[in-house]
């Protein structure tokens, strides 16, 4: 296939053709090199230069038939299965709701974090407020400066 003279044009245009069909694809604000680069993650684990053309056929609808049967039971798991609420918060009540289970379980586990810094309001500019943000479980450390727009 090297020696494939339309193959080796179009695998030199390829920056100006594959992202056509990757146009209907959501990606939740992923550039494309970082597309590219999931991408080449995933399927490194089931292909290699070294594979021959029908080898790698095999191994690449191997990785699709793996790839959806994961985000299938994942699909049942968020739609049959409700995290469990450690607040009642109306924020929490909310985004359960919202999130699929794997960034629910991101979400909470950064709101529980949340709940051991003391934020202190410092001073209110014009157009700027100033906060001290402290970890309770480093009180030792000094204080984030954080600025918030009015």
């Amino acid at each position: 296939l090297e020696k494939n003279e339309w193959l080796s044009l179009m695998y030199g245009l390829r920056h100006r053709w594959v992202p056509a069909y990757f146009n209907h694809v959501f990606s939740a604000g992923m550039s494309s090199s970082q597309r590219a680069e999931s991408s080449h993650s995933f399927f490194k684990k089931y292909v290699s230069n070294k594979n021959s053309l029908m080898d790698f056929i095999i191994r690449f609808n191997q990785a699709l038939r793996h790839q959806r049967h994961n985000e299938l039971i994942a699909d049942h798991i968020d739609v049959n299965e409700q995290p469990k609420l450690k607040t009642n918060w109306p924020m929490e009540v909310q985004m359960v709701k919202v999130y699929t289970k794997k960034k629910w379980l991101e979400f909470q586990s950064e709101m529980s974090e949340s709940h051991g810094y003391h934020v202190k309001q410092t001073s209110t500019g014009v157009e700027i407020d100033f906060y001290d943000v402290i970890n309770f479980q480093c009180l030792s450390s000094k204080p984030r400066v954080l600025m918030h727009d009015n």
